[in-house]
């Protein structure tokens, strides 16, 4: 029996020792817990997905995919209870558990923050490239607003594919020189809008200048956010694009030559390449629609 080109083997396991892998996993979502719950059926909970290896001196096998149904059958099926769990073979470590993880949940509704984090630990190329870049500014892939915590990781991406990693290099060198590493200036539309500008007037501006002034900025980063969501009255334009017309607006402030010159009508940081979140190094296509596996 084969699934993703690996050998696999099906067993029937108790449900008290089932054990949700400790790495390649999203997070549990309790309100997805909550309609499991309400509608249990244990003819529906299918096969679950695994593998089997040592982790930390111990044994599996490890749930990679299903962890939700996995806490499900533990609160409401006794301990004897056997369930089908299918192993993966061919899966020896956390880099080969996470690819899988990706692999299964391809169509799935997962997170893009689960995806990329799965994606660091099965050392995909652009997913290691932004980590090593925001340990270079003292910053890491953090859920939830904290000092040093970034958590947009699909605008961190999109930068990052733009050109290997220049520009994201470049706008977190100008935020975090302007405002240090806040949680307020790690915010995602913050780092969209400085992107912009970035990638738009690449070489074509002083970066001191921008950095002295955005510094001076009265309230900082958030009060930035706050006038460029005040733009979104009369514009109708996407948040980052207003923060980037905040930015260049301040930029130009006083100057009578060097200014530069207005956004188009519409722009974005887009990538020259598609996003790779939780995708191998050669960076396919769309997903075609499909069910995906169970949650």
């Amino acid at each position: 029996m084969t699934q993703h080109g690996e050998r696999t083997k099906v067993l029937h396991v108790p449900v008290s020792e089932l054990q949700i892998h400790p790495r390649a996993q999203r997070s549990i979502i309790k309100s997805r817990l909550a309609a499991m719950r309400a509608a249990f059926s244990l003819a529906k909970i299918g096969m679950l997905a695994a593998v089997n290896y040592a982790i930390r001196g111990k044994n599996g096998p490890w749930i990679v995919d299903g962890q939700h149904r996995v806490v499900i059958l533990k609160e409401l099926l006794p301990g004897n209870q056997l369930v089908k769990v299918q192993v993966h073979l061919d899966v020896t470590d956390d880099a080969g558990a996470a690819e899988l993880f990706l692999g299964l949940n391809d169509a799935a509704p997962v997170s893009t923050f689960a995806k990329f984090l799965n994606a660091v630990i099965a050392k995909h190329p652009a997913a290691i490239g932004v980590t090593r870049i925001l340990k270079e500014f003292e910053l890491d892939v953090q859920p939830g607003k904290a000092s040093g915590h970034i958590c947009c990781v699909s605008a961190l991406q999109k930068l990052y594919l733009h050109d290997d990693g220049k520009s994201l290099r470049r706008t977190l060198a100008v935020i975090t020189r302007s405002w240090g590493t806040s949680a307020d200036a790690m915010e995602g539309k913050v780092l969209e809008g400085m992107g912009i500008v970035v990638v738009k007037y690449d070489g074509k501006f002083d970066e001191g200048t921008l950095v002295r002034k955005l510094s001076k900025y009265p309230g900082g980063a958030a009060n930035l956010l706050g006038a460029a969501r005040g733009m979104l009255r009369y514009s109708r334009k996407p948040v980052a694009y207003c923060v980037a017309k905040v930015v260049l607006d301040l930029y130009n402030q006083g100057r009578s030559t060097g200014r530069m010159p207005e956004l188009p009508p519409s722009i974005s940081a887009r990538p020259k390449r598609a996003p790779a979140i939780g995708a191998p190094s050669v960076v396919p296509g769309p997903a075609a629609p499909g069910p995906g596996p169970r949650p």
